[in-house]
């Protein structure tokens, strides 16, 4: 049973230490000089071994995607739009993102905040702060796991830009924005 452990103990180990060669080699290849041989940030994903271990670098920008804390309505109203959602439904969940993110305790239009959650049968309100990290959407009063899975690779919280990038943005961002 030791052994057995000691084995994953050292699997973990191998796992993680591969896994920071990666994203080392990743910035180095960010950082080169060389234009043409440079790796992208725009969603390419660069494959190598490492000691004969196969690994595989997805480089997104954060600046391309939609920052929860930052843009206006609109770039999450079109990303619901192009997701399937009807415009009741958008209008509710923009009114709850908003409610989250705000320090008050007032309500906006279609929004949610403590008595909302309350009434939905919900032990948690609204954090009143900005969002920490993407995943936290996913306590919010309308949001689905559906929804969240499907939007989920074109959000972020780490942009702080009031506007997507648009040389950086996937093609999907990009139709999603007036």
């Amino acid at each position: 049973r030791e052994t057995s452990i000691l084995t994953d103990v050292k699997a973990t180990a191998q796992a993680m230490a591969f896994a920071e060669a990666g994203i080392n080699i990743a910035i180095m290849q960010l950082m080169q000089g060389n234009e043409q041989t440079r790796w992208r940030s725009d969603n390419s994903l660069y494959e190598f071994a490492f000691e004969d271990v196969p690994i595989r670098v997805l480089i997104t920008d954060e600046s391309g995607k939609i920052d929860l804390n930052q843009q206006d309505q609109v770039a999450l109203r079109g990303l619901m739009a192009a997701n399937g959602v009807e415009e009741d439904a958008q209008n509710r969940l923009i009114g709850a993102i908003a409610d989250w993110r705000d320090p008050d305790e007032i309500v906006s239009p279609d929004g949610a905040e403590i008595e909302q959650y309350k009434s939905a049968g919900l032990k948690y309100g609204p954090r009143n702060k900005p969002f920490e990290t993407v995943e936290e959407l996913q306590m919010v009063l309308g949001m689905t796991p559906e929804l969240f899975k499907q939007i989920e690779p074109y959000l972020t919280v780490f942009s702080n830009g009031q506007a997507v990038n648009p040389a950086k943005a996937s093609r999907e961002i990009l139709l999603t924005l007036p």
